[in-house]
């Protein structure tokens, strides 16, 4: 073998010993090559197991972390629906109750105007009821506050007392009238279920 190898045999045996240096056989050699393999195989296998256990794990971390988002992605989508129904109900609660408050106002700032049609200033804030009313109503109702309107302004530019006390009348009738309109939606909104 080369010179860098000194090996310390005892063997007996003629075919190993040669003029005095060792010679190997390929029994040897292979004896030798086994031990070596036996000692490094281990390394190398724990070496590719390690690996394989670390990308496991990495594989799992991330497997668990997207699942981890996805949870958080669907539990953000649940408090927004949550939070996007709490406002609109809250809306539509506003929106009926000052509609409830704008139909109370114009039923008591018309009555009043009508049972004491001098006063001018009960004629502007009943006119401004009409208006304030018109803003939460739609369709038949919305047409009938349009004709109170008129029967309204009537009562104070009507030609003579005969064509005022008409339209007080109408105006009246009219009154009773957008009250049952009034009362038949306050209860059909009272019914909504949001």
């Amino acid at each position: 073998m080369s010179s860098g190898l000194t090996m310390l045999l005892t063997v007996s045996s003629p075919s190993i010993i040669n003029s005095g240096r060792v010679r190997l056989d390929s029994s040897i050699t292979l004896a030798i090559i086994v031990a070596l393999m036996s000692l490094v195989a281990p390394i190398f296998v724990a070496v590719i197991n390690n690996t394989s256990q670390a990308d496991q794990r990495r594989k799992e971390h991330e497997h668990e972390l997207k699942r981890r988002e996805q949870d958080l992605n669907a539990e953000m989508e649940r408090q927004k629906i949550e939070y996007d129904y709490k406002i609109q109900t809250h809306k539509y609660d506003s929106y009926y109750k000052n509609q409830t408050v704008i139909f109370e106002q114009l039923l008591n700032d018309v009555g009043d105007y009508l049972s004491d049609m001098e006063s001018l200033s009960k004629y502007s804030v009943a006119l401004s009821s009409i208006y304030k009313a018109q803003a939460y109503t739609d369709g038949t109702l919305s047409e009938e506050l349009k004709y109170l309107w008129g029967e309204i302004v009537m009562t104070s530019k009507g030609e003579s007392r005969n064509d005022r006390d008409s339209a007080h009348s109408n105006a009246l009738s009219q009154l009773s009238e957008v009250a049952s309109m009034i009362n038949l939606v306050l209860k059909r909104n009272a019914k909504i279920d949001i």
